[in-house]
């Protein structure tokens, strides 16, 4: 649920703001969160588990800085 609540959030974000801050991925957050809510085939476990282990600690870091 955290994995769709990250991509949806992403969506609601202003386009200049997503502008500003080009190293944060935002189109694989929102097309990640598309895959997890609709289903399109079988989810992966392997790169769920890429994704909150060593993608999700990178993003966080992004986040941080652009707040700090």
């Amino acid at each position: 649920m955290s994995l769709l609540q990250i991509g949806e959030l992403a969506h609601h974000l202003t386009t200049e703001f997503t502008a500003a801050h080009t190293d944060i991925p935002w189109k694989n957050l929102i097309g990640l969160r598309n895959v997890v809510v609709h289903g399109y085939g079988q989810l992966d476990m392997e790169t769920v588990w890429s994704t909150v282990t060593c993608d999700i600690p990178e993003l966080y870091r992004k986040c941080k800085a652009v707040i700090s």
